[in-house]
């Protein structure tokens, strides 16, 4: 008997643990039936940890163009308000600014349906990108390291940032490096991707010197 309840106790706890992602999955196949807004964009940046890296700049980038001025803007950001309350705070007025936090039905209504998806990491399991939707991977910086199956990593464990790569119809590069290292070697990508690789460096960069003094961009 103590084995048979130990047995029972398990899988009551195995259950449990699957009953929020069953909720996140409900919520999330009912926004793929609704239709994409094409004029909204949606970023995410190191799980929504911060309005940062390549999301932001291509955020501030766009914008500050008026040729892109009917754009809706969503951000993921963290469930603490104080992590981001400065940038919130920055565009609290703004009709076509809004934020949404990790893993709440608004998040997977907006990941569901944003006719542009941005990140620099990875979107969770559960995406699936939808035809109609245009979806740009930055990653975070040039590998220096080893990553992926570099380091023996088991499939389970880049098996999600591999399926963000391919679901990409763009990745970001800073070089000809970063491809091969990045894409085609630590994530095995060389002859499986089909989206285009964009070899033009990063927007965070470009946006740190845009906003430098003329004087210090001319000595650069």
């Amino acid at each position: 008997m103590p084995s048979r309840a130990r047995r029972l106790s398990s899988r009551v706890r195995e259950s449990w643990w699957k009953v929020p992602r069953a909720r996140r999955l409900e919520v999330y196949a009912f926004w793929r039936s609704r239709p994409i807004v094409a004029n909204q964009v949606l970023y995410e940046s190191f799980g929504g940890n911060g309005a940062l890296c390549n999301p932001e700049a291509i955020f501030r980038g766009l914008r500050a163009d008026p040729d892109f001025a009917r754009l809706t803007h969503v951000w993921v950001l963290s469930q603490h308000p104080d992590d981001n309350a400065s940038f919130v705070a920055e565009f609290a007025g703004e009709r076509n600014v809004r934020f949404v936090k990790p893993g709440t039905s608004g998040y997977y209504r907006a990941l569901a349906t944003s006719g542009y998806l941005v990140n620099n990491a990875t979107f969770p399991v559960e995406f699936s990108k939808r035809a109609g939707q245009v979806y740009l991977n930055t990653w975070h910086g040039t590998p220096l390291k080893r990553m992926g199956y570099d380091i023996g990593d088991a499939a389970a464990r880049v098996a999600n940032v591999i399926r963000n790569f391919l679901a990409a119809d763009f990745l970001l590069t800073t070089s000809p490096y970063m491809t091969q290292r990045l894409y085609e070697e630590s994530h095995l990508l060389r002859n499986i991707y089909r989206g285009r690789v964009i070899d033009e460096g990063y927007p965070r960069v470009d946006h740190q010197f845009a906003d430098a003094p003329l004087s210090r961009r001319r000595q650069n």
